[in-house]
């Protein structure tokens, strides 16, 4: 008996995340937000605003109070929903409407002046945080030598010779 008890808590043990997994979760869909270039939003059943990339949360602030992901996505022209798994019996939505041509702001004129593709940017935005190439292959899920690639062309396209004066210029001329 006394094994099988054993293998019961182990086993409610793994079912349950230990409450440092969830800040760090929560920590973590905080930092990939705030470096989103789409407007990002994660939206309980009832409509509360749980998370938000920093245009999303510009954007939410003009909106009338909605009842639901539902009412809100119809708010966004373009945007997509997406139902996340349940957390402690709660369940999420994911909304995500894509950057705008004529969207405005630091990142999106960066990406304009300097004209950069949608890959580009992510590998920009990895590369300003500090991340090493090997890291950022694996954030975006391609290999070592395609974000070399990528790099190289952000060189000829920010007219830099460095990863440093890349980084600079680019938290230069975000403002």
């Amino acid at each position: 008996m006394k094994q099988q008890e054993q293998r019961e808590v182990r086993e409610a043990r793994k079912a349950t995340p230990a409450p440092h997994a969830q800040v760090l979760a929560q920590v973590a869909l905080a930092a990939v937000l705030e470096t989103a270039t789409a407007e990002l939003y994660v939206v309980s059943e009832d409509g509360q605003l749980m998370h938000a990339s920093p245009s999303a949360r510009t954007r939410f602030a003009s909106l009338p109070d909605v009842a639901g992901p539902e009412p809100l996505m119809a708010q966004l022209p373009g945007a997509k929903l997406r139902w996340l798994p349940a957390v402690d019996g709660i369940r999420y939505a994911l909304l995500r409407r894509p950057e705008q041509s004529g969207d405005e702001g630091p990142l999106a004129r960066v990406r304009e002046e300097w004209k950069l593709t949608r890959r580009q940017v992510e590998v920009l935005q990895l590369l300003a945080q500090g991340q090493s190439n090997r890291v950022i292959a694996q954030a975006l899920g391609c290999s070592e030598r395609t974000v070399e690639l990528h790099i190289a062309s952000l060189f000829r396209k920010a007219s830099c010779e460095s990863r440093t004066a890349l980084v600079a210029k680019f938290w230069r001329s975000r403002g």
